[in-house]
């Protein structure tokens, strides 16, 4: 048995403490004094740093001056290294306590904050990750009702396509995936884009135009919102007819099944005993496009079982008639669309049809403006009235204007 082993089971039902005379035979080495005891008490604790790494608690001691940093590999040292480090314990000596606790406090102050905005980022992202497919289905959905308040097609299917795909974006993201519900979102995106792209095409498409056909677009059709490729579908259904002057464009009890618009020359006719033009400098160079409107607005409103009786009303009380007689003061250049191919153009495209019924609503308007001057101008004031009345007693009225 070893020498320590063998004094130490030799002294184990002493406290702790053996006899002097035991320790100088044996040599054993003596505990701690009463000073280096009570300097043991008197020790400080150690300090420990608290600290917030990824979220997790932890607790760091902070090392004495005597030793160096924990877990820190040694610096290989070389001559400038040596130099450097002399003058950092020069600095270290020279600093003060306060000093290095106010600098480790910013250091440890900065640390929290980036620690903390980190796992802000984290858990955010971890949210956006887990409520993924949820987000989205709330995102068509948005785009879906916003898309039912505007009120230009482009705009409402665009809106209608992009929710149509989110919806199917969620179906995807399930755990049990409903297909069915896949495809027909697909199938809507899908018609809804082909549908886009025709009206993009139709609105920004290029056409090649002769100086006579950019001349009537720019005065007849672009100022309300004709594309030039609409235009050029219109141009192509019209037929061209020249008029000589003095001929008769249309003539009174005539049925309208016809529109005309006069773009070269002018024409006249009388209403009620006012004269009436359609001139083609004015944008009321139209001719017959009330008929058209009434005839057209009967046709898609009213019921078709009606539409043969409405007919014969229509012809029985005027409606569809010529009212006056269109001639031609000069040569003329007029274009002609039947009724059915101007339905035909219509629903072709939403947006022509929008801009065709401005146009014709644009005539129709200047011409009661025009018709009303006229009888403005025609009628007799009240005071020629007066001049002239005469009561069955005899007596008048006898107006004296100052001039």
């Amino acid at each position: 048995m070893p020498k320590k082993a063998f004094v130490h089971s030799l002294l184990r039902g002493y406290s702790g403490r053996a006899p002097k005379s035991v320790k100088d035979a044996l040599h054993f080495p003596n505990h701690q004094s009463a000073q280096a005891r009570e300097r043991s008490r008197r020790r400080k604790p150690p300090k420990y740093l608290k600290i917030v790494y990824n979220g997790q608690y932890m607790r760091v001691k902070v090392p004495t001056s005597s030793k160096g940093r924990p877990d820190a590999a040694p610096k290989p040292t070389t001559q400038s290294s040596r130099g450097n480090q002399q003058s950092q314990n020069k600095n270290t000596a020279t600093s003060s306590p306060g000093a290095q606790e106010i600098k480790l406090a910013k250091n440890t102050g900065g640390q929290n904050l980036a620690s903390r905005r980190s796992t802000g980022t984290k858990r955010v992202l971890k949210w956006l990750r887990s409520n993924l497919p949820v987000l989205t289905l709330n995102f068509g959905s948005i785009c879906i009702l916003v898309g039912f308040s505007r009120s230009d097609v482009l705009e409402l299917r665009t809106l209608t396509m992009t929710g149509q795909i989110t919806f199917a974006i969620y179906n995807l993201a399930q755990p049990n995936i409903l297909w069915p519900s896949v495809l027909w979102s697909t199938l809507f995106a899908s018609v809804n884009a082909k549908k886009i792209t025709s009206i993009f095409h139709e609105r920004t498409a290029e056409v090649v135009m002769t100086e006579e056909q950019e001349r009537i677009f720019v005065d007849f059709f672009m100022g309300h919102g004709v594309t030039p490729l609409q235009f050029q579908w219109i141009y192509d259904k019209a037929k061209k007819m020249k008029v000589r002057k003095g001929t008769a464009i249309i003539e009174k009890g005539d049925i309208v099944d016809r529109i005309f618009l006069v773009v070269k020359g002018s024409t006249h006719n009388h209403v009620e005993g006012q004269k009436l033009t359609a001139d083609s400098s004015v944008p009321d160079a139209w001719i017959g496009e009330m008929a058209y409107l009434d005839w057209f607005y009967r046709r898609h409103e009213e019921d078709t079982s009606a539409g043969d009786a409405e007919e014969s009303n229509a012809l029985k009380f005027g409606r569809g008639v010529s009212m006056y007689t269109v001639l031609a003061d000069e040569d003329c250049d007029v274009l002609v669309w039947d009724h059915d191919i101007m339905e035909g153009l219509m629903e072709k495209s939403v947006d022509l049809r929008s801009a065709l019924t401005r146009a014709m609503t644009a005539a129709v308007s200047a011409k009661i403006i025009s018709l009303t001057i006229a009888k403005v101008d025609a009628s007799k004031s009240w005071i020629s009235w007066l001049s002239t009345w005469t009561a069955k007693d005899g007596s008048r009225v006898q107006i004296d204007v100052e001039k």
